[in-house]
């Protein structure tokens, strides 16, 4: 069944909503953690979704669900703890398989993003996780101005050797309302393996990751990790989420580093 077009909304408009910056999603160092980014962009995703009528609980009625393929993240700077800051979203199509959001994370009253991030979503079938063609499900005025090229980088620098691992059971504290490990908590995984000195010294500034397969409550996941070192010093790690039973990779991730001391708090 296909969700109907609503004439009162408009759906190639930009979305904004407000947050505050709690002291939950704050690190040892006062910046940002990692999680919680990925959170507040699923979040502005899942909030501009419920006001187009095709949120997780309306694709639900359906037998269908919103899943995650990939993210690009660029991390210019933080903002500070208390500050106030507007999450803003727009959305396209993309080969009538993808739903692409660009999310920016600003200052509010302030012009220049200090996040940017590409995601892509997909609709699956919840009994089959089989993807489903958009425009057999979304409603017409969703499909209108399409993109025509890929929105995301080249693909990603191959894992070639395993520098450090760390096993996990899933939780169900790990799960969403889809009953499969949340995308953030692939990011978590991949980001522990790392030693405490080299995560006081550099702070991500991009992260691409793409999406394979669900873990499920029970898994146990074996994280592993590449550490490289450009030219001019900075790292880049290379990152697979494996199911240890069957060596399935889940994800795969790609983090560029910046220096710690390079970082402003806006």
């Amino acid at each position: 069944m296909k969700i109907c077009d609503h004439h009162a909304r408009d759906y190639t408009a930009p979305f904004e909503t407000r947050l505050t910056m709690g002291y939950s999603t704050l690190d040892t160092r006062g910046l940002i953690k990692m999680v919680s980014i990925m959170n507040f962009l699923q979040d502005t995703a899942s909030e501009h979704a419920s006001h187009l009528g095709v949120s997780g609980f309306d694709l639900a009625r359906q037998n269908a669900a919103w899943v995650i393929y990939r993210y690009h993240i660029e991390i210019h700077s933080h903002p500070g703890w208390l500050e106030t800051v507007t999450m803003s979203t727009h959305r396209r199509a993309w080969k009538n398989l993808y739903e692409v959001r660009e999310i920016l994370m600003k200052t509010t009253g302030k012009k220049n993003p200090f996040i940017t991030a590409t995601t892509a979503w997909v609709m699956v079938n919840r009994k089959n996780q089989r993807p489903l063609r958009l425009d057999k499900h979304l409603p017409r005025g969703m499909l209108a101005s399409p993109l025509s090229r890929d929105p995301f980088p080249q693909p990603l620098q191959p894992f070639e050797r395993v520098d450090f691992e760390l096993f996990f059971k899933v939780r169900m504290h790990d799960l969403d309302l889809n009953d499969h490990v949340n995308n953030a908590i692939y990011v978590e995984w991949a980001v522990e393996t790392l030693p405490r000195e080299f995560l006081e010294k550099y702070r991500p500034g991009t992260v691409d990751v793409i999406f394979q397969k669900q873990a499920f409550y029970g898994d146990i996941i074996v994280s592993r990790t590449q550490i490289t070192f450009q030219a001019d010093l900075l790292p880049i790690t290379v990152h697979t989420i494996e199911k240890k039973t069957d060596r399935g990779i889940l994800a795969t991730l790609h983090v560029t580093w910046r220096h710690q001391k390079d970082d402003k708090t806006k």
